[in-house]
């Protein structure tokens, strides 16, 4: 499933959210309410719990069925916040610092249609990784 769909053009918040939108997720993370499955989520893609805007905004399309659980939880996974934790963990783990600026930079470079793989593929291009990677 997950490596068709990446294989066809697919996009990591894609799969992400669609494995948050499975009915196991909302059983097991989710407690089986949508309030839970939010919470859930807002954990899972944002490293915070749920908030009281969250809850109305995103309940209220749960609630209503203008929404699916895969597509609420695929536009928590394409909000800014949750880009900047990605591209801040990318920094941590392929540079082993900060982003600092960095972080502004690729999220907006994200919002313009960057994918999360072109990231680290610029990160891993970068000098400062192949320093990193030859250092004694």
């Amino acid at each position: 499933m997950g490596l068709l769909q990446l294989a066809g053009g697919g996009t990591f918040e894609e799969l992400k959210a669609r494995l948050m939108g499975s009915i196991e997720y909302y059983f097991d993370r989710g407690g089986f309410t949508d309030g839970g499955f939010l919470n859930a989520v807002y954990l899972d893609a944002l490293n915070r719990p749920l908030d009281v805007s969250g809850v109305v905004y995103y309940g209220g399309l749960l609630t209503s069925r203008t929404m699916t659980r895969e597509a609420t939880a695929l536009l928590i996974e394409e909000l800014p916040d949750a880009a900047a934790l990605v591209v801040a963990n990318d920094y941590h783990v392929l540079l082993h610092r900060d982003a600092g600026g960095g972080i502004a930079y690729f999220v907006n470079q994200i919002a313009s249609g960057l994918r999360d793989e072109d990231v680290v593929a610029q990160l891993a291009a970068s000098r400062e990784y192949y320093n990193n990677a030859h250092q004694p």
